[in-house]
């Protein structure tokens, strides 16, 4: 006796778990309206089987299913069924595009993730090269750190101006186009640095070659404290490149700058004139370094 019933009951299971689609939605919703209209439209007529007569109330279903088939109902509420299928179909469209759009827009998610994912990778390739140009910069600038001690001019040459690595720097805009505004100012302080740095080598190269008296120790040692900054800033990105911290690099103190400087100069006379010149220009070891120009750290100590 229950047999019928429990089959019920196991076909609506099965089709609660199918998915419904806003495809299917929409058609039953449409049935659904149809069907409700020609019955309202039955009724109004007065087209109710109330006859003994089994035959006047076949007949009357017949016509009754006719007028639905054939849409007569229509006549009277075509107004009404222009108006609701007109704002089902808006209501599918806007649907349909708001699903078209959330699918793009993950799309899109996932293929800057992606790319992120990559160019980090790749920046920990990169960041070696920075490295090296710190250490070309270095040799540049050796022959001249012993005048900063005892001499007030500074004389001599630089042989060359060592090319920032286009490849690294390449990476890093790259890199920054995978990440908000906010955590894109410290890789856009870097790539600032790093040009700062070549156009201040590349006066001093020409005022050495043309003699001109104006190239003084602290000009010497601003070329020692843009290697120093450019050192942290790779020391910094290092650590988020190779998955070390899954927290972006932000800014640093002049305390992880004179690190760095150490670390550059370790253990070599110049090494310790350096420390000793940075010692008397008065540097606030906790401040940050946001803009670093000669006349914020720099006392008047070169006469």
């Amino acid at each position: 006796m229950f047999t019928p019933l429990m089959n019920l009951l196991a076909q609506i299971s099965r089709l609660r778990a199918m998915r419904i689609t806003t495809f299917g939605l929409s058609v039953i919703f449409i049935v659904a309206i149809w069907l409700f209209l020609s019955l309202i439209h039955g009724i109004q007529r007065g087209r109710v089987c109330n006859s003994l007569s089994l035959y006047d109330c076949i007949n009357l279903a017949w016509q009754q299913l006719g007028d639905v088939i054939l849409f007569e109902w229509l006549n009277k509420w075509q107004t009404l069924t222009a108006g609701g299928v007109a704002l089902l179909a808006a209501i599918i469209t806007a649907v349909m595009i708001k699903a078209q759009i959330s699918h793009s827009e993950i799309l899109s998610r996932n293929q800057l993730t992606r790319k992120h994912t990559s160019m980090r990778a790749k920046l920990s390739m990169e960041i070696g090269l920075l490295f090296a140009y710190v250490e070309s910069l270095k040799k540049e600038i050796l022959p001249l750190i012993h005048q900063v001690s005892n001499s007030s001019r500074i004389t001599g040459r630089i042989s060359q101006i060592p090319t920032p690595p286009e490849s690294a720097i390449a990476t890093i805009v790259d890199f920054i186009e995978t990440i908000n505004d906010d955590k894109a100012k410290f890789f856009g302080k870097f790539l600032y640095r790093i040009q700062i740095n070549d156009a201040r080598f590349r006066n001093t190269k020409i005022a050495l070659e043309e003699g001109i008296p104006l190239v003084l120790p602290r000009n010497i040692i601003s070329h020692v404290i843009d290697m120093g900054i450019i050192q942290t800033h790779c020391s910094k990105i290092i650590k988020y490149s190779r998955w070390f911290t899954d927290s972006y690099p932000e800014n640093f103190t002049w305390h992880d700058v004179k690190l760095q400087i150490k670390s550059i100069w370790f253990n070599s006379d110049e090494g310790d004139i350096i420390d000793e010149y940075i010692n008397t220009m008065g540097i606030d070891d906790n401040k940050l370094v946001i803009d670093y120009s000669l006349d914020e750290v720099h006392t008047d100590n070169d006469g």
